[in-house]
């Protein structure tokens, strides 16, 4: 008898994982508390440099087990990928350039169990609060869906859930250029409230469609990167199609005008974000699986920035090359959040090609406040080769130009406004670095050992117990 081969979703993800061992995947069947203790025992594993997806099985209060770390690191995303760390970029960027319809089917197991108007409560949801000084429990990796009003488009997007009370969110972090912020804006000034889902627990590849920064239909997206049509469902109590095999779907209105403080909350950039007025969600409906995991994102550790990293290389890679045709990699390390820091990998070809180059990525995702651009003999994985080629290769007289009143991120905490550095904001002065030799000039060649002979030695030969 063959066996069914089943969607992929978030199930199918973790049984990979299992497969590949207790470096990839852990259970943890001790109950824990939702308040803080999750994050806690991440914490300590992080402090051990052990970074495997953490699944607790039981949960004071909830019949819901909690996963944590599905993307603790960038191996667990090429496995979602089939493939490997050093081809994800290129992986990823096939894909998202093969947009498929999603498949429309009447049922799925995101519908075993639906709760409805005033049988809905939140606090049903093993919601985690995570951090010391969080206002309270987050939903940190719920994909929200809305639909443009005027393309019929489905935007999705990840932003931070504040449970205020048992049928209402906080909908908290979407940036003013978002197109979130452009969607609830035309909702707002027709006086309409806007119909939205967020679903909870899927495959990796369909998250990651949230974080894309092209103006495509979102659910197109993620069949694209799945590498299959996903399979869509309609919602209960919305105007939306929603994934089948997610394992929770909350279903709401965000209404116009109206808003609730939300925060503090731990950010990406490892800072408490501030409270402020953010809009609300008005939930409707709930459906899950009979058997839901609730998938947590620990919004301490760097996979609240992984998360985001992916799609915006490809996205800075596809416009850099339509400006300098020689950029050969991009990457956007955790030491700047996945976000602000990005460095460039050029074949240089004429003089001032660097500075084009910098001054394309910066315009091309205004996250990035500091570019670093280098010659293509530098390894951009590693931040030592960055740092040493800054500290050979350039006179900053020349090297370094700013743009100063630029706009970036709201949760960049060193922003100022026009009226000074106080009081956050959104401007922050943007910083170049071109770290190319010059072009056509007689400089010093790297010193390394035979090419062929690193290529063909075999450390074992020499160093048995290394293996």
């Amino acid at each position: 008898m063959c066996e069914i081969e089943l969607p992929k979703d978030l199930r199918t993800f973790l049984d990979d994982l299992k497969k590949r061992g207790p470096d990839w995947y852990v259970s943890v069947e001790k109950e824990v508390d939702s308040k803080y203790e999750p994050v806690a025992l991440m914490r300590k594993l992080q402090f051990q440099g052990k970074f495997p997806t953490v699944m607790f099985e039981k949960v004071r209060g909830f019949k819901m087990p909690v996963v944590s770390w599905v993307a603790s690191n960038f191996a667990h995303l090429a496995a979602a990928f089939d493939t490997t760390e050093d081809k994800l970029l290129a992986e990823y960027s096939k894909r998202e350039q093969n947009m498929i319809p999603p498949r429309h089917v009447s049922d799925g197991p995101v519908k075993e169990v639906i709760v409805r108007e005033d049988s809905v409560d939140l606090r049903k949801l093993p919601i985690i609060t995570s951090c010391e000084k969080d206002s309270g429990p987050y939903i940190t990796i719920g994909v929200t869906l809305v639909k443009d009003p005027e393309t019929g488009f489905v935007n999705a997007g990840v932003y931070r859930h504040l449970v205020h009370d048992k049928k209402v969110l906080g909908i908290g972090g979407p940036e003013p250029n978002s197109r979130l912020s452009r969607i609830m804006q035309k909702a707002e000034k027709a006086n309409k409230s806007l119909d939205a889902a967020i679903f909870i627990g899927h495959h990796p590849a369909a998250i990651l469609a949230s974080q894309n920064k092209r103006w495509v239909d979102e659910t197109e997206l993620m069949s694209g990167l799945l590498g299959e049509p996903i399979d869509v469902v309609p919602g209960e109590t919305v105007d939306l199609d929603v994934p089948a095999w997610a394992e929770i779907i909350i279903e709401g209105k965000i209404p116009p005008s109206v808003r609730k403080i939300d925060g503090p909350f731990a950010e990406f950039t490892f800072y408490y974000g501030a409270p402020y007025e953010s809009a609300v969600f008005n939930v409707t409906a709930i459906t899950h699986r009979r058997d839901a995991i609730y998938h947590h994102v620990n919004p301490m550790f760097p996979e609240h920035n992984i998360w985001g990293i992916l799609p915006r290389e490809a996205n800075l890679l596809r416009k850099l090359s339509a400006a300098v045709p020689t950029v050969k990699e991009v990457k956007l390390p955790l030491a700047g959040c996945g976000r602000f820091l990005c460095y460039v990998k050029i074949e240089k070809s004429y003089e001032g090609q660097g500075k084009i180059a910098a001054a394309a990525a910066l315009s091309a995702d205004p996250f990035v406040k500091i570019v670093v651009v280098v010659d293509d003999d530098v390894n951009i994985q590693d931040n030592n080769e960055v740092l040493w080629a800054i500290a050979t290769r350039t006179q900053f007289d020349q090297a370094l130009f700013q743009i100063p009143l630029a706009p970036g991120s709201i949760l960049d905490p060193s922003n100022y406004t026009m009226k000074g550095r106080l009081g956050g904001g959104n401007l922050n002065t943007k910083l170049a670095v071109d770290a190319t030799k010059p072009f056509g000039s007689s400089y010093p060649d790297r010193v390394e050992v035979p090419k062929k002979l690193l290529e063909t030695m075999n450390l074992q030969e020499y160093l048995p117990s290394i293996g």
